[in-house]
């Protein structure tokens, strides 16, 4: 059996569907994925950040082979010396026009 499981979904356009007739033989799939990060710090001025692009393929005897790409990256720094921020987002797309994205902001107040 072959499961294909995403983690991030927020928007998403296109679409994916699965199915068929189930069968006694044995069907194979093979999966791998390959990947590069970049992060850093910067302690003066409080900021930190990275940077993620990762290719990924699964092909199988049952369905049409699926390859992704996948963006993904954050940016932390604390404004006014005291104000955490935070921005984080997200994108994917595979062969088939299948689109996820993502975007988060965040922030605390200290008092």
């Amino acid at each position: 059996m072959c499961t294909l499981n995403s983690s991030w979904l927020s928007s998403s356009r296109g679409s994916f569907s699965s199915g068929g007739i189930e069968t006694r033989k044995r069907r194979s799939c093979v999966r791998g994925s390959a990947g590069v990060s970049i992060a850093g710090y910067v302690e003066r001025s409080a900021v930190d950040y990275g940077f993620r692009y990762e290719f990924a393929g699964i092909n199988s005897t049952n369905f049409a082979d699926i390859w992704t790409h996948a963006w993904s990256g954050y940016l932390n720094l604390t404004a006014f010396g005291t104000l955490p921020l935070g921005l984080e987002a997200s994108y994917s797309v595979d062969n088939n026009s299948y689109e996820t994205w993502y975007l988060g902001v965040s922030g605390s107040a200290r008092w």
